[in-house]
């Protein structure tokens, strides 16, 4: 009926029988950066770039982890590429980590203090595209350290 079993309990066993590395088989293998990533009005008035992420496994499945992100926006102007701002942010803590993970399967993180002219389509300073690449470091199988990057590019 269910799976329900009227027999005792199989003892949940964590013991140096289980390889080490299946603890952590689905520690994240790759981050993409999604299209979703956008700047809107934050608070202020001022622009926010609000990025979109996700991190995945093995089997391509989205997963969460704790870690270290790291955000670079660059301003596209023909051909060269200037940075315009740098942002850092600590996911260590698992409920903060939580709080930025959602409905899309995806980090949502909103970083302020975004450049004046990624909201004033007028300005006079504008440039032609805009590149982020993010970068970000967890632990996996082993205690080993993870790097994971990925880079967006957009017309504006």
């Amino acid at each position: 009926a269910g799976g329900c079993s009227t027999g005792p309990a199989m003892p949940v066993r964590l013991d140096e029988q289980v390889d080490p590395a299946l603890w952590s088989s689905f520690a994240p293998v790759s981050m993409r950066i999604s299209s979703l990533t956008r700047v809107e009005e934050g608070p202020g008035g001022l622009p926010r770039l609000v990025l979109y992420f996700e991190l995945l496994d093995a089997w391509g499945d989205s997963t969460k982890t704790p870690g270290w992100l790291q955000v670079e926006l660059f301003a596209v102007r023909g051909i060269a590429a200037e940075r315009e701002q740098r942002w850092e942010v600590n996911l260590t803590d698992p409920g903060r980590n939580s709080a930025f993970f959602d409905i899309t399967r995806m980090y949502r993180m909103p970083l302020d203090e975004a450049p004046a002219w990624m909201i004033d389509a007028a300005s006079a300073n504008r440039p032609t595209a805009v590149r982020i690449r993010g970068f970000y470091r967890t632990m996996g199988p082993a205690q080993t350290v993870i790097d994971l990057r990925d880079s967006f590019e957009r017309s504006l």
